[in-house]
């Protein structure tokens, strides 16, 4: 995703604003879409776990996360191990999850990634700091990444106070593993497009502003790297969760409740962000997704409704969180993606 470094106003709505470029095709720089309105009312909806257990990459070890890891779980019928990994993500990387933390501190050391293959990166990327004080932190590590179903395990912490009332609706990091293979997929030619996340927050101070996201630009251009160049014609935001009253851009615009695999139901809200049309998906009032399974073809298809086209392609797709203010540690102990396209001349 973001090649570019984006400044947002401290406002009700964040626009984007381009300075200096750093990657072509990572998902590393994301600004806030929305605003926060204080003291919603959340309500979890969890989903059944399934029955495999995770086969882990890295090497035993008594970290605990390590070993929650473990209890994060897969079906094959939600993520299946026998698709060619190797074309949606590229090799493994040698150096990827082993135990580096990628730490802002002190308002030093902004923007880190470790790569886990070719083609899935994690990043800790406090873009946002400058609107933060001091003695605000991020600290965000890999846990286990488990080959045979491209699933990684990784945790977030952070601390973050702003440095005026107004920068509280300023986003100040965008932690988040990204798909970013350097080629984009049409939604129309879509065969598989399924995801697994479970997450949840092991501690949240009572003042946590933030979202929890998978984030996706589209381009009417086959060749668009994401959103740099110019060339992205959507941005597409599927948030599971929205504390401390954080929305995105825009206006919200379905008359009834968006539905994903008959369990999951959202607002759709329409906006722009630095002239970019913007379509998120909100869960609906009390609801927050943490164990979230799902096929997005029909999503995708269903948000044609409201402007995205068939014949866009998929460039880049992150899935993190955006933290606004407050204290939290975000733990995911299972995501994994699959997705991918009929090749031309294919049946």
């Amino acid at each position: 995703m973001l090649s570019t470094r984006f400044l947002v106003p401290a406002i009700f709505l964040a626009l984007f604003q381009f300075a200096s470029p750093l990657s072509s095709t990572s998902l590393s720089k994301r600004a806030l879409s929305g605003h926060v309105i204080r003291n919603p009312t959340l309500r979890k909806t969890r989903t059944r776990r399934s029955s495999v257990n995770l086969r882990r990459s890295s090497t035993g070890s008594k970290d605990p996360f390590k070993t929650e890891a473990q209890k994060g779980t897969l079906s094959k019928n939600d993520i299946s191990s026998d698709t060619n990994l190797n074309s949606m993500f590229g090799g493994l990387d040698s150096n990827g999850c082993k135990g580096k933390k990628m730490s802002y501190l002190e308002g030093k050391n902004s923007f880190d990634q470790d790569k886990l293959t070719e083609h899935l990166i994690l990043y800790n990327n406090a873009w946002g700091a400058g609107t933060a004080s001091y003695d605000s932190s991020q600290i965000t590590e890999c846990h286990s990444y488990d080959s045979q179903y491209a699933a990684v395990s990784w945790t977030t912490s952070y601390t973050w106070k702003s440095t005026s009332k107004a920068n509280q609706n300023q986003v100040k990091s965008y932690s988040n593993v990204a798909w970013a293979p350097g080629y984009c997929m049409e939604i129309s030619a879509l065969t598989e497009f399924k995801t697994v996340w479970e997450w949840e927050y092991l501690d949240a101070s009572p003042d946590l502003a933030a979202d929890v996201s998978f984030d996706m630009f589209t381009s009417k251009n086959s060749a668009c790297s994401g959103q740099s160049g110019g060339c992205a014609s959507h941005e597409v935001m599927l948030w599971l969760s929205a504390r401390g009253g954080a929305l995105p851009a825009g206006t919200k615009v379905n008359p009834k409740p968006f539905v994903i695999e008959n369990r999951y139901s959202f607002d759709v809200y329409q906006g722009q962000v630095n002239g970019i049309p913007v379509l998120s998906l909100i869960p609906t009032p009390g609801n927050e997704y943490t164990h979230f399974h799902a096929d997005l073809i029909p999503a995708m298809r269903n948000l044609t409704a409201y402007g995205l086209e068939s014949d866009e392609y998929i460039c880049t797709l992150g899935t993190g969180t955006e933290p606004f203010e407050g204290q939290a540690t975000l733990f995911t102990s299972v995501y994994s993606l699959r997705i991918s396209e009929n090749q031309p001349g294919s049946s």
